[in-house]
């Protein structure tokens, strides 16, 4: 593989989130390109993170056991790994490791690619918070202006978000996520069959149980659209500081018999093959890894009008694209698809047509390498 072009990643913690997918996706670049791509992973993970989640086998990596506290070491080690690997591109992924990047480049050849990777800022529910993101997103701002080669953005609104910042037009890219083909189409319309229940509906969201995803607003549709249809039920998989919370709000609403907390799971594709409707009533998204795998199961979708989810789905074709904070509205197309097996069935199929069109791994792999070929090139 000597005339690979050598990647390194870097990314801080890699616990599990949506960064860290986007990540996943693209160390898929080893498979589908082959001679043309060979990845290498840093991850910059302090001990009392305690995770244990490492790339997929086969690709190489380096575990940093650094944190804030430990900065510059943190970035000569990072730095080390990087060099010692003859990387001929580096990626910095999420803001933890742009704001490493102000170290990073100054530890490194001048003449070596630096290209962010821009998530959105987190959702600040504190004073104390909302200084920390202003901070972090000033300094991941002014890093992709001055130093970064280019960043890559996750959606057209990202882009637009970014360029609304002060960042240069040519310096943003876009590349819409992707995932894997994975499990065969499972109609809509024959999920709850599957499942021997004729009657019953599932619907399903896999989320963070924080603020920014709006977990008290489907709650409170989930309530209204209940009260309609007795047997429909309702499964929130994911975690968060808000479980609590949550659960409690789902005790007053009295639907707590019938929304199911079922935490983290590792049997994701499978829960989706036996749902019926995916809703997520998010605050904020930048390019959603969730609704595209709910897509990939032929789910018809009903998510808030925010972020980059439009550019995931269009209103009336997959599903239905609802107004931020708007529970009725949410209440409203839950109850249209719960009442009509026929549409959940069309919406279902247009979803996972337009995914395999235009979010498949494949698709974004091919369109990582045209970035990467524009600041490296291999004879």
């Amino acid at each position: 593989m000597s005339n690979a072009i050598r990647v390194s990643h870097v990314i801080w913690g890699y616990l599990g989130g949506g960064v860290d997918s986007v990540l996943d996706s693209y160390l898929q670049a080893d498979e589908f390109l082959q001679e043309r791509v060979c990845s290498h992973v840093v991850i910059v993970r302090p001990p009392a993170m305690g995770a244990q989640k490492t790339p997929k086998v086969g690709t190489s990596f380096n575990i940093v056991p650094h944190g804030t506290s430990q900065l510059f070491r943190a970035a000569r080690e990072t730095a080390r790994h990087i060099q010692d690997n003859g990387s001929d591109i580096v990626f910095l992924n999420g803001f933890n490791a742009t704001i490493l990047g102000y170290l990073l480049r100054r530890l490194l050849p001048p003449n070596l690619p630096i290209l962010s990777t821009y998530h959105g800022t987190y959702f600040p529910r504190t004073m104390v918070e909302r200084f920390k993101a202003a901070l972090f997103d000033r300094l991941e701002r002014r890093f992709i202006q001055r130093h970064a080669s280019a960043v890559i953005a996750v959606s057209h609104h990202s882009a637009a978000v970014l360029k609304g910042k002060g960042v240069p037009a040519e310096k943003l890219r876009i590349l819409h996520n992707g995932i894997a083909p994975g499990i065969p189409l499972i109609t809509p319309k024959t999920h709850s069959a599957a499942r021997g229940q004729q009657d019953a509906v599932k619907i399903i969201t896999v989320s963070r149980l924080n603020e920014a995803k709006g977990i008290d607003v489907l709650l409170r549709a989930f309530s209204g659209a209940a009260q309609k249809y007795p047997k429909a039920e309702l499964e929130i998989v994911g975690s968060g500081e808000l479980e609590d919370e949550l659960k409690s709000l789902a005790v007053s609403l009295g639907v707590s018999d019938r929304a199911h907390f079922l935490g983290n799971r590792n049997d994701i594709a499978d829960l989706l093959s036996e749902a019926d409707i995916f809703a997520m009533t998010s605050r904020q998204e930048n390019h959603s890894v969730a609704i595209l795998e709910a897509m990939r199961a032929g789910l018809p979708l009903v998510v808030t009008d925010v972020g980059g989810n439009s550019e995931s789905i269009k209103h009336g074709q997959e599903g239905f694209l609802v107004a931020d904070l708007d529970s009725a509205a949410a209440e409203e197309r839950m109850s249209e698809l719960i009442g009509s097996p026929d549409l959940r069935a069309r919406l279902g199929q247009s979803a996972r047509t337009r995914f395999e069109a235009n979010f498949q791994s494949v698709i974004m792999i091919e369109n990582l390498y045209g970035i990467i070929s524009e600041f490296v090139g291999k004879e």
